[in-house]
């Protein structure tokens, strides 16, 4: 990592609350002096997540993933340590942001601005004689002119060379268009991948448009729908449809209506449920998630009436209470989706709209039961249990209710069923292991290095005495970072990242006063056995080989130094070979 980096790295680990981000993808519990959580990087159901919010770092008893507020960014949003750090730059602290990275920073303001040029040329087909069908489409799906505004609708034309050629004349080079993820190369021209479409604008939070999403007119044409490529400003497993038409209504209420598709979208604005959103032809992530929690605490999914969209919504039940939010269910009569529901005269008040738990319960639970089949409500019964679990660690009252609802459905006792679910909740114990493979004198000699960062200019001149190549680089890491141990682990490869994650969590107090004659005794006792070993080793060859002899007496003497005992030497031996 370059020097100027590293700096900014530090300043922005300084400057952000890891439980505050933390806490924005998933639902965090204290627990002691700890923070706890479910963890979102393996499937768990107990509070194994565990975060120092003194020493800003996270870690996971099940799976073993931890690091620095850093690292979980990079792991929850599936991006690179520097994409990472760019969004926490970005979205925290700006000015550090340009810094770190003018030249991302400037490409990404040329994408969007690109991207505004396209809207227009795409608006302006869609109006003239070009668009006709486009509009006649649009009429046909029932949605109104005004929606076509609301939503900034488009039009990609057939030739696909025409808006590429627009571009360049005014001035924009092939790289930045190319950049956009909405055209490409062939051969030695650039073509729109978008042609003979209805084309959706998809804005970020601020409104920008970052990406378009594009319905063929020809049914027959498969992929019906196509958006643009991933681009440094557009990622779709964090991006939505119609953010920028709901924000405003979804931070007024506090809830939000989540739907599978761009038309879906519109016609339930249009039915006047403007805070109702989409995620991009992929499932919900804890990105999404995470973005959703900051703004509201009420949601519900309304997905399509099938087999396949039940299954969807119970994918992201789950993902919704690891994060701390009990959702909704809206279900809609087999074969409707959101847009067909409304198109036929449907409102939101001919919704059946369920609890989440409980709609989750009965979709494991009620064909099993009618089946009397003994294994699958065993099997059903596991997976109620997991979901009662995660709402228990949130609120043990709510878990109480549905325990009650959902004993009696099965005819047991709640008691039995309470306890099962408490079990499942109670959070991980951390299991006591040693390193076996590292002395424990190395190791509190890393303690040291961590916990007291003065302690580092005296261990230095005794690095040299340890064996463990993970912890010297450790402590390389950690006087890098000048004691910063966030910092540290953003220098650690993997295997040493964990080493200090081990000793972070386990946590060392020491005295402010008399630690220093401590570790005083402890380097001394590292050196000693060090120097022992070696002479042993060197011994029966030091009498023949004049080079080992002179290192044997230097070791002896340095020995002497270290025990606080005056060398005795023999007459004739040369006692004086390392002046």
């Amino acid at each position: 990592m370059e020097a100027v980096k590293k700096i900014f790295v530090r300043e922005l680990l300084e400057k952000i609350d890891i439980l505050e981000v933390v806490s924005e993808y998933i639902s965090v519990k204290k627990i002691g002096k700890d923070w706890y959580a479910v963890c979102p990087f393996h499937p768990d159901t107990k509070p194994s997540l565990r975060i120092r919010e003194d020493k800003k770092i996270f870690n996971c008893f099940g799976c073993g993933v931890g690091g620095n507020v850093i690292t979980f960014i990079s792991k929850i949003r599936n991006i690179s340590f520097l994409e990472a750090l760019s969004f926490l730059a970005e979205r925290y602290y700006p000015d550090i942001y340009v810094e770190i990275n003018k030249e991302a920073y400037s490409q990404k303001r040329k994408i969007i601005q690109v991207n505004a040029h396209i809207l227009m040329l795409l608006r302006k087909y869609l109006k003239n004689k070009d668009g006709k069908l486009a509009r006649d489409y649009l009429n046909s799906r029932q949605v109104k002119e005004e929606m076509w505004d609301i939503f900034a609708l488009g039009f990609a034309p057939a030739d696909p060379y025409l808006i590429p050629n627009i571009l360049l004349k005014e001035g924009f080079s092939q790289d930045e268009l190319c950049s956009t993820g909405n055209i490409k190369h062939t051969g030695d021209s650039l073509m729109f991948i978008f042609r003979n479409k209805i084309m959706f604008p998809i804005n970020n939070p601020k409104g920008e448009i970052i990406a378009f999403g594009g319905r063929t007119l020809d049914e027959t044409i498969q992929p019906k729908y196509i958006n643009s490529a991933e681009s440094s400003v557009f990622k779709k497993r964090e991006s939505f449809f119609g953010i920028m038409q709901a924000l405003d209504e979804m931070r007024l209420y506090g809830k939000c209506v989540i739907v599978e598709g761009y038309f879906d979208v519109i016609s339930m604005h249009q039915a006047g449920l403007k805070n109702t959103i989409s995620c991009l032809g992929t499932a919900l992530t804890p990105s999404h998630v995470g973005f959703l929690k900051r703004l509201v605490s009420d949601v519900v999914i309304i997905f399509d009436g099938d087999d396949a969209g039940r299954k969807a919504a119970l994918k992201n039940i789950d993902l919704f209470l690891k994060s701390g939010i009990i959702p909704k269910v809206g279900i809609l009569p087999y074969g409707e989706d959101p847009d067909s529901f409304v198109r036929k005269g449907g409102t939101m008040e001919d919704v059946s709209v369920k609890d989440g738990v409980i709609f989750a319960a009965e979709t494991f639970l009620d064909e099993p039961i009618r089946k009397k089949d003994t294994v699958g409500i065993s099997r059903a019964i596991s997976q109620v249990h997991l979901l009662l679990s995660l709402v228990y660690n949130e609120s043990e009252t709510q878990a109480e209710i549905y325990v009650r609802e959902i004993s009696e459905k099965l005819g047991i006792s709640p008691s039995v069923l309470k306890s099962d679910v408490r079990k499942l909740a109670r959070p991980y114990q951390q299991p006591s292991r040693k390193r076996a493979d590292i002395p424990e004198y190395e190791l509190e000699i890393l303690r040291f290095a961590i916990f007291k960062k003065e302690s580092l200019k005296y261990i230095s001149e005794y690095e040299q005495y340890i064996s463990s190549e993970e912890v010297v680089s450790a402590l390389r890491c950690v006087r890098e970072a000048d004691g910063n141990v966030e910092l540290a682990i953003s220098l650690a490869d993997e295997k040493v990242k964990k080493l200090i994650l081990e000793v972070v969590i386990e946590g060392k107090d020491y005295p402010e006063i008399g630690w220093e004659e401590l570790l005083e005794s402890i380097l001394k006792r590292l050196a000693i056995e060090k120097i022992r070993k070696e002479l042993i080793q060197i011994s029966k060859e030091a009498y023949r080989d004049p080079i080992k002899r002179q290192r044997y007496f230097a070791l002896v003497k340095k020995l002497s130094f270290l025990e606080g005992v005056k060398p005795k030497t023999k007459r004739g031996e040369d006692s004086g070979s390392e002046k």
